[in-house]
């Protein structure tokens, strides 16, 4: 029976009526297609049901729309393929496959540390998504709540293709600001530790460096009528610049300072065949016990805190007979406008009283070690000479000179490339809370973000994939594509075999055709 197509316009051409014997008015709508039978290599023909019609309406079958549904995303892909190629849509699954990976490993490591602490019965918003969209943008450089949920709201469909499960709400900055603040910072330096262990190598003569970092706008500290409880907020950090990651931070509670809260924290540091060091303010008996506690060397700044010590070494290095004494002369700087000079003297620590090698443990078996710069100003031609002391637990061998220079050089990457970077290139200075858990949330969140960007620009240096070594503050850039910001995540943290990598040998770096794997 043909169709009257002037009744019902919707039906598809070529299409047939069977009406069925007991249900009279009810008509089944199908077409005939021959197609090729595998098994007989003949061709057959297939009937296909379109639909029915009954009581004078017709009703497409459930079946054949999503047939129709299948083929017009086929033509898509058919489509998107000419215009992207092969390559384009080989990385848009390898996107989906690398994103349920970084997805899986958040999640885990949130469960791992039992960081959730909310009420589940008014949770909309689950803590790791929260969590992934703060770090893929914190890497781009927006740390601040604001800064956070406008980021998720306005990728909030590249969110929910990557992510399962990830809320479709908008996300305010309220919402992130109770996540942070009711995570216990303990459980989530537990998160920060298993996310940031792949990037860490064991590598010998690792230099780490502890030093205090204040958050200025979390208190008053700048004003001179400030009263204790107004000052800023202060964060112990201790920065290892072989890998170029915080291998952890403590709030410094306002009524202690670095000098008890460094011991404990090197209590829990795994420091072996490392190099300590510290400012005047760490140079304390507990302090240098807990380096030589925790199978590590020592590099302390000496300054007037230890007047004893310090009198002794000054005068030793004015009195001792010039044979006695072990010199480097590092290459002239030429930076800043003026000459710079350094000249680092070494003297066997054995050589003090035995009330000072008694005092500082590993000092006798060690050295003092004086820089003395002497600066030139170009524009003036003004000299300036400048003597610093140290000791150190380093053994006096011919080549200490040569090392405790580099030792007390680095020492300052702290500052250079963690505290400055922070304060300049992800505004922590401009942390104005007063919550302890949102504060240091908030910090490690940043200095991971740090170490993430740090891990993948020399990745992407050492495999010729830039010209240049990037800056901290161009990877954020690159960082502000969210693909960008999720490869960096993921070369993060498959990196070593501590955590399993994400890809596997059949899956390459992302539009690279370079082996992420094979680090």
């Amino acid at each position: 029976m043909r169709v009257d197509y002037k009744k019902f316009p919707d039906i598809p051409p070529h299409c047939q009526l069977n009406a069925k014997p007991n249900r009279p008015g009810e008509f089944q709508v199908f077409r005939e297609n021959r197609v090729l039978d595998p098994a007989t290599g003949k061709k057959k023909t297939v009937r296909e049901t379109i639909g029915i019609i009954k009581n004078d309406q017709f009703t497409f079958s459930a079946l054949w729309l999503e047939r129709q549904e299948h083929l017009k995303l086929l033509e898509e892909v058919e489509q998107l393929r000419k215009v992207v190629g092969n390559d384009g849509l080989a990385r848009t699954k390898e996107l989906a496959q690398v994103s349920e990976k970084v997805q899986n490993q958040i999640q885990d490591a949130v469960k791992e540390a039992k960081i959730e602490a909310r009420d589940s019965r008014r949770t909309v918003f689950p803590l790791e998504s929260i969590v992934i969209g703060a770090l893929a943008s914190a890497l781009s450089g927006a740390s601040s709540c604001s800064d956070i949920c406008q980021v998720i709201n306005n990728n909030r469909d590249r969110y929910s293709f990557c992510f399962k499960n990830f809320p479709y709400q908008e996300m305010t900055h309220d919402v992130v600001y109770r996540a942070f603040m009711k995570v216990n910072a303990d459980r989530f330096d537990s998160f920060y530790q298993d996310i940031l262990s792949p990037m860490i190598q064991a590598t010998p003569y690792r230099i780490i460096s502890g030093d205090g970092q204040a958050i200025r706008a979390t208190g008053l500290s700048e004003k001179e009528d400030s009263s204790a409880s107004d000052r800023a907020y202060m964060l112990m950090n201790f920065y290892d610049s072989t890998n170029h990651v915080c291998l952890a931070q403590k709030l410094i509670a306002k009524k202690t300072n670095e000098i008890t809260v460094g011991p404990k924290m090197l209590e829990n540091l795994d420091i072996r065949n490392a190099v300590v060091t510290a400012d005047a303010m760490s140079c304390q008996v507990g302090f240098v016990n807990a380096v030589l506690k925790g199978g590590g060397d020592y590099c302390l700044s000496l300054k007037g805190n230890q007047d004893r010590s310090w009198s002794e070494v000054s005068h030793l290095f004015a009195t001792v007979n010039r044979d006695l004494i072990a010199e480097y002369i590092e290459g002239v700087d030429l930076a800043h406008g003026r000459i710079e000079n350094r000249a680092v003297s070494v003297i066997r620590g054995n050589l003090l009283s035995a009330e000072i090698k008694q005092k500082w443990s590993g000092l006798a078996d060690g050295c003092i070690v004086r820089v003395r710069r002497t600066v030139e100003s170009k524009r003036t031609k003004e000299k300036s000479v400048e003597d610093n002391y140290y000791i150190s637990s380093i053994p006096p061998a011919e080549t200490a000179a040569e090392r405790l220079c580099s030792v007390i050089r680095t020492h300052w990457a702290v500052e250079n490339k963690l505290h400055w970077v922070l304060d300049v290139d992800f505004n922590q200075d401009r942390i104005q809370a007063k919550d302890q858990n949102y504060i240091t949330n908030r910090a490690a969140l940043n200095k991971l973000a740090l170490a993430m960007l740090e891990h993948y620009r020399y990745w992407l240096w050492e495999k010729n994939l830039v010209k240049t070594l990037p800056t901290i503050r161009q990877m954020q850039m690159r960082c502000r594509n969210f693909d960008e910001a999720l490869q960096c995540i993921a070369c993060s943290c498959g990196r070593t075999s501590k955590i399993d990598p994400f890809w596997t040998s059949e899956l390459t770096l992302l539009g690279r055709g370079k082996l992420i794997h094979q680090i």
